[in-house]
């Protein structure tokens, strides 16, 4: 899954998640049986085709959304998203470059807009914000007292992606947002484990085609000897007892990498041991008015939620007014 589909899955299932009446017992009781339905739609609709597959992923599905529950209580809430805010307080600015970006993330969310008209006495919403942090390391200019420094090596940070989900009364709702993001993240892990078994199939096919013609190399070669060359048929005997270990595992991927078995077994794998992928973690950013990292900066409070080597969103809880957001 792209970076763009990651959000598209994170709102599929907030969709999915805000159907609850108590979001906290979401995925328990009777919706989880609609979630094993929404996974198996999203990794692979053929793992409908196997035996009590629905039990088997229950269990999964369950033990991933207890240990995104508790991840919940890491999402720091300190920011308010406004055109009030944005004129007065730099660290809105560090995370929109601009006002009208702002403005149109708000105008996007139709979840937003639904929950000020389910909720007309409401003045703000809380809300679950995601998004990407970049930085790059180039040299500027730095006042140092009254002397001004040229050539310094400095560190901009920048945030793109936003994305907003889970608007809610009360802060707590808000961070269930983070469940959603987390369990978005740990299906790509798992189309990332499935995806691993055709690239360990391409790559024994290479190997395979390599074989094949170094076989047939040394076969032209001998019939064009016309003499038994002891050294050619040992060459070539130990070639094809490679290839005939290479067609044995690539029998073995093929199966894998094809079997709804396996992809169920991938997302049971993942999903029951979710915290040895996915991490949360509390930090903090000091940035000054020009978006460069600062001991004089503005601190910015968020958590960082990622799996190594796969995903990392910046995440956080902010309040919205419901003047900003467009009818």
């Amino acid at each position: 899954m792209e970076k763009a589909n990651d959000i598209e899955l994170t709102c599929l299932l907030e969709q999915l998640r805000s159907k609850g009446q108590h979001k906290a017992a979401f995925w328990h009781r009777s919706e989880i049986a609609e979630a094993v339905e929404t996974v198996v739609d999203i990794v692979d609709p053929r793992i409908r085709v196997l035996s009590r597959y629905n039990k088997r992923l229950r269990n999964a599905v369950d033990t991933a959304w207890r240990y995104l529950d508790n991840l919940t209580q890491n999402i720091p809430c300190e920011l308010h998203l406004s055109k009030n805010s944005f004129a007065i307080d730099p660290r809105v600015r560090v995370l929109f470059a601009h006002l009208d970006s702002m403005l149109r993330l708000f105008d996007q969310s139709q979840s937003l807009k639904e929950f000020f008209v389910a909720h007309p006495h409401a003045d703000i919403a809380y809300l679950f914000l995601c998004m990407d942090m970049k930085e790059k390391t180039r040299f500027g200019v730095e006042l140092d007292g009254e002397m001004l420094k040229r050539e310094v090596m400095q560190t901009a940070v920048t945030f793109t992606d936003h994305a907003i989900l889970s608007p809610a009364l009360i802060q707590q709702d808000a961070a269930q947002g983070v469940k959603c993001l987390g369990f978005s993240l740990l299906l790509k892990k798992v189309n990332q484990a499935i995806s691993q078994s055709g690239i360990e199939n391409r790559s024994l096919q290479d190997r395979k085609r390599q074989l094949t013609e170094e076989i047939r190399s040394l076969k032209i070669a001998a019939n064009t000897a016309g003499t038994d060359n002891p050294l050619a048929t040992a060459s070539m005997e130990k070639l094809q007892h490679e290839l005939h270990d290479v067609e044995h595992y690539l029998a073995i991927t093929r199966m894998e990498t094809e079997s709804p078995d396996h992809h169920m077994q991938c997302i049971v794998d993942i999903l029951q041991e979710p915290q040895k992928y996915l991490t949360i973690q509390r930090q903090s950013v000091s940035i000054n008015n020009l978006g460069i990292k600062s001991e004089q900066g503005n601190t910015i409070e968020y958590a960082e939620l990622e799996i190594p080597q796969l995903a990392k969103r910046v995440v956080m809880i902010v309040t919205v007014p419901k003047e900003d957001v467009a009818d």
